[in-house]
């Protein structure tokens, strides 16, 4: 009984469509060269549930709206920096602009690029129901711009939809700390391609690597620094010392400097774990 009720609740909830993503670029294959367009639909009523009718090189046709899966997260850039590099999108808005099975998503600077999805939700995502039977699939967005204020794009019971934001358990960081990122260049922002490939430490398979800032804003699992470096003080012996005194228990309370003041790093102490400290001989 209670499982009809919930998949009632679910159709319900995520049965509507949210903002429609625009339709794609056509492209230009020559097949329909001299011929009469010949219109397949003339409205998004005339299609599929998760289609939408759209103009294609031969005439309008029924497209689907998304491929599978959410987009990625990522870190945007302050407008100082965006209006430097002037980022240009390598897709229109629609995921059929991408090859295989990008999706076409949100990036720096108000740019679309062609990524592929996340391999996972992201952990503000509620738990929901997976054992349900589903008449349809749902799947109501790819990323937050298409969820109303307040909600985020998430797997839910029937598909994919938006939904609140929880609070999510911290993961337990690894040990170590993320490597120094060089200031970003807009010019060299401009023209890479930026990875995404982690949020946490716990989304690196290796374990012996952290999820750490990578140059223009990507993440990757990056090995970590477990050692001295240059402005912290030296920890290399077993012998406490003052910039480095011994500890009963390790805690992880920094990963990067950009957790730490200005004029702090974060240091890596074998014995107590990492913390910022005051650019040692300042």
């Amino acid at each position: 009984m209670w499982k009809s009720v919930i998949l009632i609740l679910c159709v319900i909830q995520y049965a509507h469509s949210a903002t429609n993503p625009p339709c794609p670029k056509i492209k230009q294959t020559g097949q329909c060269l001299g011929l009469p367009k010949t219109d397949k639909c003339q409205t998004n009523s005339e299609c599929g549930l998760y289609e939408m009718c759209c103009p294609k090189e031969c005439g309008k046709e029924c497209t689907s709206k998304r491929k599978s899966g959410i987009c990625p997260t990522f870190t945007d850039k302050p407008l100082s920096f965006c209006s430097v590099a002037r980022i240009g999108s390598g897709c229109g808005g629609n995921d059929d602009d991408c090859s295989g099975t990008k999706k076409c998503c949100p990036d720096i600077c108000g740019s679309r690029q062609c990524k592929e999805p996340a391999p996972k939700d992201r952990p503000e995502c509620p738990s929901f129901p997976k054992n349900i039977p589903c008449f349809v699939y749902q799947h109501d967005c790819s990323h937050e711009k298409e969820c109303p204020q307040g909600q985020i794009c998430c797997g839910v019971t029937c598909g994919i939809g938006c939904a609140k934001p929880v609070k999510p358990n911290p993961p337990k960081p690894r040990q170590g700390v993320c490597p120094p990122v060089p200031k970003d260049d807009p010019n060299v922002c401009n023209l890479v391609d930026v990875r995404y490939d982690c949020d946490t430490d716990s989304d690196c398979t290796e374990r012996n690597k952290k999820c750490c800032g990578t140059p223009c804003g990507g993440r990757a699992c990056t090995s970590p620094i477990k050692g001295d470096r240059t402005g912290c003080p030296p920890c290399s012996n077993s012998q406490p010392s003052t910039g480095c005194p011994a500890c009963i228990q390790y805690q992880q309370l920094c990963n990067s400097d950009k957790e730490c003041n200005r004029g702090h790093l974060c240091c890596f102490n074998p014995s107590c774990g990492t913390s910022c400290k005051r650019t040692y001989g300042r």
